[in-house]
């Protein structure tokens, strides 16, 4: 089982990011009509073969050990609103694709999200979720009974 919030699975390769002091994140970042547009968020190992970004012109990374414990929701809260000090006037998040940018909330700050989310699918499949709402699925207990289901097979 991933160490929760500790360790991730690379977007690219799909190995384990043993730690985040080995991790890296990674977007599109830009702006549009004066507007800051950030999208297409990755975590990955932090070496050039996982890093799909790096040589993008609007490539924006951090060291993925910068914005994991105590600093994940400022990262993630600045995407939403840089705040009043660098906008005065707000008119929209940066934020392309929410569904998207949610996924990797869920990644960063959910236990067991991020190891749970390779059953996905199957789980979606089996009917493994059943009649479970909306917010029941994301609990870090099912979740768990969810990798541990899906682990034993």
């Amino acid at each position: 089982m991933l160490k929760t919030l500790e360790q991730f699975i690379c977007d690219t390769c799909g190995g384990v990011i043993e730690s985040v002091n080995d991790g890296w994140i990674e977007w599109e970042g830009s702006y549009e009509n004066d507007e800051a547009v950030d999208k297409n968020f990755r975590i990955c190992h932090h070496d050039m073969k996982c890093q799909k970004l790096a040589n993008h012109r609007h490539c924006s990374d951090l060291p993925l050990r910068e914005i994991c414990g105590d600093k994940t929701h400022t990262f993630l809260y600045t995407h939403l609103d840089v705040g009043p000090y660098h906008q005065k006037k707000y008119s929209k998040p940066s934020i392309v694709d929410f569904r998207e940018y949610v996924e990797l909330m869920r990644r960063l700050t959910i236990p067991y999200y991020e190891e749970a989310r390779q059953w996905w699918s199957e789980a979606t499949s089996d009917g493994y979720f059943g009649d479970a709402n909306e917010i029941s699925i994301y609990l870090p207990e099912n979740l768990k009974r969810m990798i541990e289901h899906y682990s034993e097979r």
